[in-house]
């Protein structure tokens, strides 16, 4: 049949690995998924048959179409539901109820190795400590009936056509696609980009992977601006905090950043960070110290990053540090990738460390010493619904002042807050004393005309196009407010 329904009020992982793993190699990432899916209630399965998937497609018609076994271009895909289906509803998935209770999908390759393929499944229900930031909505249809699911890109390397490097390349290049409306390409696209202009083996198969140059290449062929960073040698929890500063504010931007492990013998490997948990009442690490004040960062409240691991599956944990030297944990990672859109030409760690320079110079109101600063990209156009929509509960007279700037597409917010705030159980009382919104665009070198707005309390700054200079006013109070929520 076209479509098989697998349903149980009880339906558990051992049932679907009976179902779908007998005797499949690297079987891990499947389980994972099962495992996710199980763990939000999932009752059903809808197993759709002679599924015509593009991205496999793109992979057949490059390398399997040329193999000498036999193997069918036609996939499995798995439909999740947290409600028992039965077969004769499925002339009935249009009602709300089935939509609803939609946890994603997964397509099963006709490959014994690297079986998972294009993947979206709902994030793990996880309270409020841990925040699956890079997350955007994807459509699938049964029968005629649209089902929506946000969630982050997932596929397993099939050690053919790509490995774990061209998995992440795919995941964020689609994912980018998604969130920022990017050229959307299919794997062998993607592997040929990495490939165009330097080859160190074997292009197809490409079992041993690709470099990071290679990744970089085909991360712009893409239409993604890519910043990197080096920490330098493995195992070396020391360098945690430098990753973490590197590597957070992209996350909270929702942009994902591929992280580059390398482990004491063997090849490495290439994962994706798209999210982060939230731990209270940490003890702050110092972000900077300028002019005798010093500056703390949200790092400090993050203990771990959420990733996307084709070697293991999706929205997995990565911890800090691990005493096996075969773990996948921070302190082995050597390099990451953060991606942004093309129009973005200044970086994360420029526009913090602008910020810090100029608050070691506000001279007013900086009798707080434990001032906490959090970056992250953010649309105008966002921006702007949010103050005009009442989304946020910025004081009245600062939304109307923000609403009149002129903006570029991406801004980048620095929101200033305090320990005590910070530390609140409640998201919603985590409040902000201030805000710098940054030009995506200027020169970070150009003091004078790289910030669009700067407020401390009652202290507001704005960059006055017209006479081309930054003027200051005085609010009517503190304007303490709620910072950006993720949920």
């Amino acid at each position: 049949m076209r479509f098989n329904v697998f349903s149980s009020p009880s339906l558990d992982v051992p049932s679907l690995q009976t179902q779908y793993l007998q005797d499949v190699p690297f079987p891990r990432p499947l389980l994972t998924i099962f495992s996710t899916v199980i763990q939000q209630g999932c009752k059903t399965v809808i197993e759709e048959n002679d599924y015509v998937d593009a991205d496999f497609l793109s992979e057949y018609e490059s390398f399997y179409a040329k193999a000498f076994n036999v193997i069918p271009k036609y996939c499995k895909r798995l439909h999740f539901f947290n409600i028992e289906i039965k077969q004769a509803n499925l002339l009935d998935l249009n009602e709300e109820k089935y939509k609803k209770a939609y946890l994603g999908f997964c397509v099963l390759r006709p490959t014994n190795v690297g079986k998972v393929g294009r993947t979206i499944l709902h994030p793990p229900q996880s309270g409020n400590d841990m925040f699956f930031l890079c997350k955007v909505m994807f459509q699938s249809h049964i029968m005629g009936a649209k089902f929506e699911i946000a969630g982050m890109p997932f596929t397993q390397q099939d050690t053919s056509v790509g490995a774990c490097a061209h998995a992440c390349i795919w995941m964020t290049s689609l994912y980018m696609h998604r969130k920022h409306l990017l050229p959307k390409f299919l794997p062998f696209q993607l592997t040929e980009f990495a490939t165009r202009s330097l080859s160190f083996g074997s292009v197809m198969p490409n079992r041993k992977g690709i470099q990071i140059i290679q990744m970089l290449e085909a991360l712009r062929l893409a239409g993604m601006q890519c910043i990197t960073s080096e920490f330098g040698a493995i195992s070396d929890p020391s360098k945690n905090t430098i990753r973490k500063r590197f590597i957070y504010p992209y996350l909270e931007s929702e942009l994902p950043v591929i992280l580059i492990f390398q482990f004491l013998s063997g090849p490495g490997h290439a994962v994706v960070a798209l999210g982060h948990t939230f731990e209270r009442n940490l003890t702050p690490e110092i972000l900077s110290t300028v002019n005798n004040k010093q500056f703390l960062s949200n790092i400090s409240w993050v203990p771990t990053f959420l990733i996307n691991n084709d070697n293991s599956g999706p929205y997995m944990e990565l911890p800090s540090v691990s005493t096996d030297p075969y773990d996948y944990s921070l302190d082995k990672v050597v390099s990451a990738i953060a991606l942004l859109p093309p129009e973005v030409t200044n970086f994360a760690e420029e526009v913090e460390s602008n910020v810090i320079h100029m608050m070691s110079k506000w001279e007013k109101g900086l009798e707080t010493k434990d001032l906490v600063f959090r970056t992250y990209l953010l649309s105008s156009n966002h921006f702007l619904a949010d103050l005009a929509s009442n989304k946020t509960n910025m004081p009245i007279e600062l939304k109307k002042q923000y609403r009149i700037i002129s903006m570029p597409k991406y801004i980048w917010i620095t929101e200033i807050s305090t320990v005590e705030y910070i530390n609140k159980p409640n998201a919603q009382d985590r409040k902000i004393i201030g805000e710098f919104i940054t030009d995506s665009t200027a020169n970070p070198y150009d003091e004078q005309k790289i910030f669009l707005a700067m407020r401390f309390k009652k202290d507001l700054v704005i960059y006055n196009f017209e006479n081309n200079k930054l003027e200051g006013s005085e609010l009517p109070d503190d304007s303490i407010y709620t910072g950006l929520v993720r949920n």
